[in-house]
């Protein structure tokens, strides 16, 4: 080793994060071993004023080493020095023991092995779960287990790497494509970092895992050949690794890491001490190497010949170092002399040729995992505790790779080829003994028949057809009881059909037609009689023991050592004993209580057989059959039976009530019941077994049920097989062994679980989610909907795990459901909105709230603050719009009616006024005339004159007529009636016409006022130009363009001269007024002798006002 080897190493300091424990096999490269004995040298990187040191000697592969080394006989005890030659070569063949020696020695252990798990094998062992392929594991090979910072477990495999929540597993592998995944598919080692990270060691170096991406990153190291990374321990930032292929060590920090030659050969077996400050590893064939991380030094130890076999772990004890190899288990000190281990962990570990492994709880107690035998928990005096064959003998051969625990205490075992193991303590409510649990000896049957009271710290076992055992509840040990050489005969089918304790604490024992009475204080039978082979015995409240037998009724008791019979008189029982009762049961009332499948239930007292009261002909025709009497606090009676839990009036001896499944049992058959405390009751069943409290007129409350996962022997259990021990123990026995247990020890799992958020995804795919504490998601709206799934991370029994959830706001109230489950998220309204969670573990216990996810749905446009006031500003805007525009309508059609009304009376006056001007000065003309005197000679000139003005009048009417005609309200229309006016005005004239009128005629709408206006002043302009121009020719003209219109009429006749004006100059007038009432200019131009020309010039848009 380099000095900046030791440097580094000197330089990480004392405390170690957890120990590592590697079991690979082993290369044979090269061999470092001890020369000398207890040399010392200085380490190049030692400290210099450290003047001890010890010999190392690096040989090639060829050659032969004489060494010497130091044995020591026991843990303290005499010195024996000893010499021992090793030859070797290339491929180390030579140095393994032969072949022959090797199969002998193990076929011996595993016949011997054999023999103490007689009986072991079973399909399913309480508290253990499996997790293979089928489940979701890349691999059934599984090498290493760890939970990282966050809580989830991660699975190390040949083909892969896995992370569990629970429920569900993720799988890493290996992917040409991406460089972000894994580099190599061979896991070598797990390191878990405080921020949720990885460290993976794989076959071809070091990656790193970030737990907020879910992607590596490949370190450098600058280590040919580089991979198979191994984590040693870590202290304040500062990490260290090994590698057996290169026999390397490497310390990272900061993101820096430096690699050192550790100067041996490759080693598979290390491990640190507690504190971190030595690493001890072994070297092939038989060097322990203790390095000091402190000063640098190490020290080396041969292992004694008596240590034989592949070395699978190195484990620093008290006593020295635990090595675990393939043929056995020793304790060897630092004098090198090797110890085998005592008791039965001792015995079990040389008896099983395989691999072992091991590992200390949270608790600090010792664990091993042992090829073809399990997980064991041994005490500090090396007893097994608990022992787990994991699978059955059917499912063997069992190798194992690794033993590992969780933060919850849980044991996690690895193996190759049938993938993990959970061993979950503190989902094992119940002390069970059961095949395989316990070694030592074991019935043949473990279908148990009955308990009895033994001595002050034993209870008796009754087994059907196994005999009978002992149990020593300080120990839990389970040790064989041989009846048979206590009362001096063989037991018919080696079964007990009934044991009872008296109140003298003696035991009495039905085997077949024979009545034993045991002293178990000495073991010695006091007196024996012979009973018909269905005899009952019973306890009964006046003392003694009831025997009921179709030859008589008698309760029995020992007077000077002797049987001592008192004839009972139950009249009718004798004679139904005979061939109409199976079941028998005494109550606290000295009263009997007897069913048959044909007679059902019937009671019997001193005067006889009593009437049942109501409620019995229910259970008439299912042929009841009963089992234990208790009485309840409420002086009911409470009777077990095959249909139920039946209440019961002592008195009258009606059925009350019967307690089925439907009212929470498990099962409705029911063996057995032993009271806790005043009202809560221990019920056994056929379907598992329960605790429940029973209150007059309430029934059945708060039930618990409990099954196999919560450590239950069996969900079936057996009649007769219930009992409460002197220490206060109860014991509930079935088909697969018992059940014993203090009910007051019965707690809850108190680990309150994780939730962590494994996935987040919507229709566009998976969303990015924090590692760790609350993520933050904005989603448009009203498209967002989301799926989250979320995990519970407790894993004494993950697959019972539940977890609560609310959003407040989106929904309030606590949503419960199965771990595993997917939240859906839709139609979240806008806003923020807070994911709330509780997690549960299998019995229930609340972990904290935590808060998982943040969502905020972005307010559209219209939903924000801003908007809410623009939008109440524009509804009050478009209300009073509308209001406005409302009113103006009923305003404008007001307005409209009344300009209707108003026009209608313009027209009318018009009219009227027009019919007064044009008609009735015509009509007054003709009056005149008609009433002036009648002259013959001037009769022709007033008819000519009354013609005249009649025409004149008819003219008038008709354009009075054709002005008020709504039909003629267009600019072509009014153009043509100038036309035809003047057509007919100067038809009877020489003057000539000319029309300078646009072709086509505009047909555009005019209003009445211009039309009738400009009508009349057209009108007025002809009648003067034929009246009083003399012009020879006449131009009527209509001129429109964007500047607005222009109408005249011109002729080129005498022109106006300097005299009066023409007609009295009214009509002038009258032109001019009409003119301005169209908003138009009125000229009148006229030069003498060349005409006059009359123009009225405007804008357009005066035709429609």
């Amino acid at each position: 080793m380099s000095c900046a080897t030791a440097g580094n190493i000197k330089a990480l300091g004392s405390a170690i994060s957890r120990p590592l424990n590697v079991r690979s096999p082993m290369a044979c490269s090269r061999l470092v071993v001890v020369s000398g004995h207890a040399s010392d040298r200085t380490h190049p990187w030692s400290d210099p004023q450290d003047t001890s040191w010890y010999g190392l000697t690096s040989l090639p592969l060829f050659g032969t080493l004489e060494a010497s080394a130091e044995t020591v006989g026991g843990f303290s005890g005499g010195e024996n020095r000893s010499t021992c030659q090793v030859e070797f070569d290339p491929f180390c063949f030579h140095q393994l023991p032969d072949l022959r020696t090797m199969l002998s020695r193990s076929a011996m252990a595993i016949v011997a092995f054999t023999q103490l798990m007689v009986g072991s094998a079973i399909a399913q062992y309480p508290g253990v779960a499996r997790y293979d392929v089928d489940q979701g594991l890349p691999q059934s090979m599984v090498n290493h287990v760890v939970q990282d910072s966050l809580g989830f477990i991660w699975f190390g495999t040949g083909d892969g790497l896995a992370r569990f929540d629970g429920t569900r597993y993720r799988v890493f592998k290996h992917d040409l494509q991406d460089t972000t995944s894994l580099s190599n598919n061979a896991i070598w080692s797990i390191t878990a970092l405080d921020d949720g990270d990885l460290l993976v060691g794989t076959g071809t170096g070091l990656d790193r895992y970030d737990a907020h991406t879910a992607r590596f990153s490949h370190l450098r190291t600058d280590v040919a050949p580089d991979g198979c990374w191994q984590f040693l321990r870590a202290d304040q930032g500062r990490i260290l690794f090994y590698s057996p292929l290169s026999a390397t060590f490497l310390t990272m920090e900061g993101g820096t890491m430096r690699a050192f030659p550790s100067g041996h050969g490759p080693s598979y077996a290390l491990s640190t001490d507690p504190l971190g400050h030595r690493i001890r590893f072994h070297v092939w064939p038989d060097t322990l190497v203790d390095l000091d991380l402190v000063s640098g030094t190490e020290r080396w130890t041969i292992l004694p010949p008596e240590v034989t076999g592949k070395v699978d772990e190195v484990m620093p004890m008290q006593e020295g170092n635990l090595i675990l190899t393939h043929d056995g288990a020793w304790i060897v000190n630092e004098r090198g002399t090797a110890m085998p281990l005592p008791a039965e962990a001792g015995t079990i570990l040389r008896n099983a040729p395989g691999r072992k492994c091991a590992s200390r709880s949270p608790e600090g107690r010792l664990w091993f995992a042992v090829d073809n035998v399990g997980a064991m928990e041994v005490d500090e005096q090396w007893n097994v505790l608990q022992l787990h064959p994991l699978v059955s003998a059917e499912d063997r051969p069992l190798r194992l790779t690794s033993i590992a625990f969780d933060r919850q205490g849980n044991c996690w075992v690895g193996s190759d080829g049938k993938g993990a193991f959970l061993i979950a303590p503190q989902r094992i409510k119940f002390k069970r003994v059961v095949p395989g649990a316990t070694p030592g000896w074991a019935p043949d049957s473990w279908f148990v028949r009955a308990f009895a009271q033994w001595d002050r710290d034993r209870v008796l076992i009754a087994f059907h057809q196994g005999g009978a055992a002992l149990f020593e509840e300080r120990s839990g040990r389970l040790s064989p009881l041989d009846v048979s050489a206590i009362i001096g005969t063989a037991l018919p089918d080696r079964t007990i059909s009934r044991v009872i304790n008296d109140e003298h604490g003696l035991l009495w024992l039905k085997i077949g037609t024979e009545v034993i009475v045991l002293n178990t204080v000495n073991s010695k039978v006091i007196d024996r009689m012979d009973v018909m082979g269905g005899a009952f015995l019973l306890n009964v409240p006046q003392g003694g023991i009831l025997i009921a037998q179709g030859r008589g009724i008698r309760r029995a008791s020992i007077k000077h050592d002797r049987i001592h019979l008192e004839p009972l008189n139950y009249p009718g029982l004798q004679t139904a004993l005979v061939n109409q009762v199976d079941r028998l049961a005494a109550d606290a009332t000295g009263q009997l209580w007897s069913s048959y499948v044909n007679s059902g239930v019937r009671v019997w007292t001193a005067e006889g057989e009593r009437p049942l009261g109501g409620g019995w002909e229910i259970l008439a025709r299912a042929g009841p059959k009963l089992g234990a009497v208790v009485l309840l606090q409420h002086g009911r009676l409470l009777i077990t039976s095959n249909l139920g839990l039946l209440e019961v009036d002592p008195d009258t001896h009606a059925l009350l009530r019967i307690h089925t499944r439907h009212d929470g049992l498990p099962d409705d058959h029911i063996y057995g019941v032993l009271l806790e405390g005043d009202s809560a009751w221990w019920i056994s069943t056929n379907n598992g077994l329960c605790r429940a409290r029973i209150e007059e007129g309430r029934g059945l409350l708060d039930v618990r049920i409990f099954s196999t996962k919560d450590g239950l022997q069996s969900k079936e259990f057996n009649g007769q097989a219930w009992f409460r021990s002197a220490s206060g123990r109860y014991y509930f026995g079935g088909i697969n062994g018992f059940n014993h247990f203090v009910p007051e020890e019965v707690h809850d799992d108190p680990d309150r679980p994780l939730v962590r958020a494994t996935r987040l995804w919507n229709d566009t795919g998976d969303l990015l989610l924090q590692a760790s504490g609350s993520t933050r998601i904005e989603l448009p709206y009203p498209r967002n909907e989301m799926n989250l799934e979320l995990a519970v991370l407790e894993f004494s029994a993950p697959e019972r795990n539940t977890f609560k959830w609310r959003m407040s706001g989106y929904r309030d109230a606590w949503t419960t459901a199965a771990a595993g489950t997917s939240i859906t998220l839709n139609n979240v309204p806008p806003g923020t909105f807070t994911l709330e969670v509780i997690g549960m573990n299998a019995d229930g216990v609340q972990g904290a709230t935590q808060e998982l996810l943040t969502v905020v749905v972005v307010r559209p446009f219209w939903a924000s603050p801003w908007a809410m006031v623009l939008s109440g500003l524009f509804l009050v805007l478009l209300i009073t719009w509308v209001w406005m525009r409302t009113y103006r309508r009923r305003m404008q059609r007001k307005l409209a009616e009344a300009e209707r009304e108003t026009r209608e009376l313009r027209m009318r006056m018009r009219l009227a006024r027009d019919i007064h001007d044009d008609v009735g000065s015509g009509l007054a003309r003709m009056t005149a005339l008609a009433r002036s005197p009648k002259r013959e000679q001037d009769s022709a000139e007033r008819f000519e004159k009354l013609g005249d003005i009649s025409g004149e009048l008819l003219e008038n009417l008709r354009d009075v007529v054709w002005l008020n005609d709504p039909r003629h309200g267009t600019l072509d229309a009014l153009l043509i009636r100038i036309r035809e006016h003047a057509s007919d005005l100067f038809e009877d004239t020489d003057a000539a016409l000319v029309f300078d009128l646009p072709e086509p005629l505009p047909q555009r709408p005019i209003n009445g006022t211009f039309r009738r206006n400009l009508f009349l002043i057209a009108k007025e302009a002809l009648h003067n130009a034929r009246k009083y121009s003399g012009a020879k020719t006449i131009q009527v003209r209509w001129v429109e363009d964007t500047d607005g219109f222009i109408f005249e009429v011109a002729d080129d006749g005498r022109g106006i001269g300097t005299a009066a004006p023409q007609g009295g100059g009214h009509g002038t007038d009258n032109m001019r007024q009409r003119a301005e009432e169209l908003g138009a200019h009125y000229e009148r131009n006229s030069t003498p002798g060349r005409g006059t020309t009359v123009r009225v010039q405007g804008r357009s848009l005066h035709l429609d006002e």
